[in-house]
């Protein structure tokens, strides 16, 4: 799987809207999420990989854009979604996370990329 490209974001998030192949998780500090959403997001990783692969991206919602705070980038050290996947996916398959930043609106703003 190649790795996704600062212009390929930009431009799957041009419209800030949900779809099969893009999922828009807004702003969240992954370790303070319960266990219940973190299995909705291993629900939404096989929505995506059944649909023929796509994103995950957290630091965009529907309609906006906003980035990650500090706090919310470091929460992601150590993200799990793939050991989770290796529980919970049948067909077993893994996602590629990766921080990024991207320019909108003429600001750098920290994402965090799941690709599937």
């Amino acid at each position: 799987m190649a790795t996704i490209t600062e212009a390929e974001i930009i431009e799957r998030l041009e419209n800030l809207s949900n779809s099969r192949k893009l999922a828009l998780k807004g702003n969240i500090n992954w370790k303070d999420e319960s266990e219940l959403y973190k299995l909705t997001l291993v629900r939404d990783a096989m929505s995506i990989f059944n649909s023929g692969g796509g994103l995950m991206v957290f630091g965009a919602g529907e309609g906006q854009f906003t980035g990650l705070s500090e706090v919310e980038e470091d929460s992601f050290i150590g993200f799990d979604l793939n050991e989770m996947l290796k529980l919970y996916a049948q067909p077993e398959f893994f996602c590629d996370p990766v921080t990024m930043t991207v320019t909108h609106a003429g600001t750098e703003k920290k994402v965090f990329v799941v690709q599937v």
